[in-house]
């Protein structure tokens, strides 16, 4: 029941990038009190839980007294009548008392019997969650594309939310052809991504790859042809070579494979530069462990994704943490090395987003252009505008 909210209290404490902010914000007292609010919370949630439980037991131990003090009245009525002897007064009390234990215990066992059936009822409702992403019967193993990736009159709406991401939003990505995608943050370029990677489903309308339905391929067989490098990609507390390895986690230990990938991203002269090289371990978490810059974790992370013999390549914002040098002889790299592979590529960088076969133009979930750099910058629209704005930063 506190689960979504969690993460919000608690992750500057998990996070030591955040510690800057912190300080310099200084949010210390701001956290100190959600967290007392958040505790607070929680505790007469469980306070609630606890007084059920003991209303049960008083409940259990109030009736299990009566019978007992009527047990006890009864021996005593009847000895004092003569009916039993001073022997069989022992053998009642004693049996009485066996009964008093006997009944006690069941009343603690009801009673944390009950308590844990109200403290677990959230977790048995998690284990009871179903996937909403589900692959169709007769599902067929993804193994390339052919033709084109469609998007056919696509809505979206985030689940819970009302606001739709984007409406009847169609185009197609050929085969082999990089797709750069741009607009204003929130114009819904990543969640394009998501859909392609079946992390949701459409609202509405479909994808196509080579005119079968995204969700009548085998869902695994699809991500394994997907190789993602995201901004926000993970920093797995693993050595060198592990962090590139698991981008195809079958491959995880071919350190000739693990190399290539690395070549390939440039993460080798990143690995180059550490102590133990691919066995070492990255992040501080643990003793021995060897932190990375941004940039370098990235190339990390670009790495892993040339572990796959991938058929579509992800470059959502790939390269935030290079310079724009870097940026533009990575692409370079990138066109080389993934010839052939369907590639869509998020970029606010227009110096690399020319470089794409072509370019489509969201804003506020509708697609206002699509062409190659030259033709869009001959049409005068918002993708010159927008180009020659940040192009004048430069001169």
């Amino acid at each position: 029941m506190c689960f979504p909210k969690c993460p919000l209290i608690f992750g500057f404490y998990y996070n030591l990038e955040s510690v800057k902010e912190i300080k310099l914000f200084n949010l210390g007292a701001y956290f100190i009190n959600r967290y007392r609010e958040l505790f607070d919370t929680l505790f007469k949630k469980f306070l609630s839980v606890r007084i059920s439980h003991t209303k049960i037991t008083l409940l259990f131990t109030l009736l299990h007294g009566i019978g007992l003090t009527v047990l006890y009245i009864y021996v005593v009525l009847i000895a004092f009548q003569g009916k039993i002897t001073v022997g069989e007064v022992a053998m009642y009390f004693s049996i009485v008392g066996s009964l008093q234990a006997t009944f006690w215990n069941l009343t603690l066992k009801i009673g944390n019997l009950t308590g844990s059936t109200i403290e677990f009822h959230t977790l048995s409702s998690f284990f009871e969650l179903a996937p909403t992403v589900k692959t169709g019967e007769s599902a067929q193993a993804f193994s390339h594309i052919n033709r084109t990736i469609e998007f056919r009159n696509v809505s979206f709406r985030y689940p819970g939310r009302e606001n739709t991401v984007f409406s009847d939003i169609s185009f197609s990505v050929n085969a082999g052809e990089t797709l750069a995608i741009v607009g204003e943050n929130g114009a819904g370029k990543t969640t394009l991504i998501k859909l392609l990677c079946r992390f949701y489903d459409p609202t509405a309308g479909q994808i196509f790859i080579d005119d079968v339905p995204l969700h009548q391929y085998h869902l695994e067989s699809l991500r394994q042809k997907i190789a993602p490098v995201f901004q926000d990609f993970s920093h797995f507390f693993l050595t060198a070579g592990e962090n590139i390895g698991i981008g195809n986690v079958e491959q995880v230990n071919n350190e000739s494979a693990v190399i290539q990938a690395a070549k390939q991203g440039q993460a080798d002269t990143v690995v180059s530069q550490l102590s133990d090289g691919y066995e070492t371990l990255l992040g501080r978490h643990f003793d021995g462990g060897s932190d990375l810059s941004g940039g370098e974790w990235q190339r990390i992370a670009i790495s892993r994704a040339f572990m796959r013999d991938a058929q579509i390549l992800i470059l959502d914002e790939p390269t935030a943490a290079l310079d724009a040098e870097s940026e533009y002889a990575l692409f370079q790299r990138f066109k080389t090395l993934t010839q052939g592979v369907t590639t869509l590529l998020i970029s606010h960088r227009f110096s690399t987003v020319r470089m794409a076969d072509r370019i489509l133009v969201i804003d506020e979930g509708k697609i206002l252009e699509e062409g190659t750099h030259e033709q869009l910058m001959n049409k005068g629209g918002r993708y010159a505008t927008l180009y020659r704005m940040q192009s004048e930063k430069y001169r």
